[in-house]
């Protein structure tokens, strides 16, 4: 069990000195990802790609 937290928390810290990383080469600037990932054109609700079925992830 010590050995899973020890990874987690490795993950952890080198997320955050990745995400420090690009903020720094961005000059604070940060992505919005709800903008970034936000599809451009959304699908009336009678259209066929709006009753589809959802996908399970």
């Amino acid at each position: 069990m010590p050995r899973l937290i020890d990874e987690w928390r490795s993950r952890k810290v080198n997320a955050l000195i990745a995400m420090i990383t690009e903020l720094r080469k961005k000059g604070g600037k940060t992505r919005l990802l709800v903008q970034d990932g936000a599809p451009t054109e959304i699908p009336d609700e009678g259209s066929p790609e709006a009753t589809s079925e959802p996908v399970a992830a």
